[in-house]
């Protein structure tokens, strides 16, 4: 009671519990959890009735297999019986249904089986993975799940090494529209049909045959504007065309990455580059067998970084030709970056006949250069054809290239 003998009112249990997101429109409510792992959103249907059937509705799904291990770190994962009429499943394998191996990754599958099962039959726009153990029947089985729902993006991350493909269906290549593959050894993929509807690529430790190339990169891919491929392999492949009207970024990166050490990539084959709407460009890695860069009217910006130059495969054979000749699509470029096992291919010693091309277009170049002739020669080669060029940057690289010194230079523009 107060002061003048009143009763005071005491907060309803709602008031207790109020919290901000209740109250939100159903499209905001779902789009903040989309954000947040699928297994905390499966743990808010404990909350209030609000709350019971929310996980159901939402678009983006993440599941990560690090946070799930931690969550039951201190639980046996011993399969429970109690779900002896359990109704048969496309992520369950023979094996897996005969015996269920008490490892983490197996109760990690079982989750995600659940959630797609009981979830509504509301549109899914996105699935996040993030695994260490890469059981390919799941994967593939979740790939023709992801074709029927039409999802939209998707993004593997983490797995490891397994000796059997990735089998793209058709209806996802129909409808996918971001694919994101990102594993620590190469995994091969089989492609039913080219992607018509992709915009967003990146590729990460896979193996790509010729035909699953030419089904990511054709004309056929009509929407495809970004694509980033890092640690690619090539089985059985001369030749790659990446001919998509509307790409806009191309980044590759033949090198990886393991435990502060760095290794070159087995991906050699000759490149074939016809973008009109290409804008940035950037490779990374030993020199390929053939490279040709054409009808880029509006490439901007391109980086060719050359880590070295490998052995022909036959001796005596003209798998290198002079890098200027495949210059032609850079002469609508204005920044340009180079190593100096490019500056060199500009000197008399590798292109004896001189250039037919002028970067009048070009404003900024940063090259690699060490100290001798060649790299000198194909320096002044590079200026001679560079004649409105503005910023001038060059690094010197001695014996240990962290040491290098660099050069900033400025032209006076009139």
């Amino acid at each position: 009671m107060d002061s003048q003998g009143k009763k005071s009112r005491k907060p309803c249990l709602e008031e207790c519990n109020f919290d901000g997101l209740s109250p939100l429109p159903d499209n905001v409510f779902h789009h903040i959890l989309s954000f947040v792992d699928c297994l905390d959103v499966v743990r808010t249907c404990v909350l209030s009735k609000r709350w019971r059937n929310v996980w159901k509705f939402v678009p983006c799904l993440n599941f990560d297999i690090n946070l799930f291990t931690e969550h039951n770190r201190y639980s046996e994962f011993e399969y429970e019986h109690e779900h002896e009429h359990e109704p048969e499943s496309e992520f369950e394998s023979e094996s897996e249904s005969e015996s269920k191996p008490l490892l983490p990754c197996y109760k990690f599958w079982d989750f995600i089986k659940w959630v797609l099962l009981l979830r509504d039959e509301s549109r899914i726009r996105r699935i996040n993975l993030t695994f260490d153990h890469t059981m390919k029947e799941q994967l593939n089985a979740l790939l023709c799940f992801a074709g029927r729902k039409k999802v939209q993006e998707l993004c593997f991350r983490d797995g490891d090494n397994t000796n059997e493909r990735l089998n793209f269906p058709s209806e996802i290549c129909e409808t996918l529209e971001s694919l994101t593959i990102e594993f620590h050894k190469n995994t091969s993929l089989r492609v039913a049909k080219a992607f018509c509807s992709l915009k967003r690529l990146f590729l990460s430790g896979v193996v790509m045959s010729g035909d699953a190339a030419e089904k990511f990169f054709s004309r056929d891919c009509v929407e495809l504007e970004d694509v980033h491929l890092e640690d690619i392999r090539v089985k059985d492949v001369d030749i790659i065309n990446i001919s998509a009207d509307k790409l806009k970024n191309l980044k590759i990166s033949n090198i990886y990455r393991r435990e502060h050490c760095v290794v070159v990539n087995s991906f050699y084959p000759k490149l074939n580059i016809c973008a009109p709407n290409l804008v940035s460009f950037s490779y990374l890695g030993p020199m390929l067998h053939g490279f040709s860069i054409l009808d880029t009217v509006s490439l901007q910006h391109v980086s060719i970084r050359i880590s070295h130059i490998p052995q022909p495969r036959v001796e005596g054979s003209e798998n290198l030709s002079p890098f200027t000749k495949c210059l032609d699509g850079l002469k609508h470029t204005k920044t340009l970056t180079l190593s100096s096992h490019i500056v060199k291919q500009f000197s008399p010693t590798f292109d004896p006949l001189g250039f037919t091309f002028i970067l009048d277009n070009l404003k900024i170049i940063m090259l690699g250069v060490q100290g001798n002739v060649d790299c000198i020669e194909g320096l002044i080669n590079l200026l001679k054809v560079s004649p409105n060029l503005e910023t001038l940057v060059i690094k010197f690289h001695e014996i240990n290239p962290s040491r290098g010194i660099v050069l900033i230079h400025h032209f006076s523009v009139f």
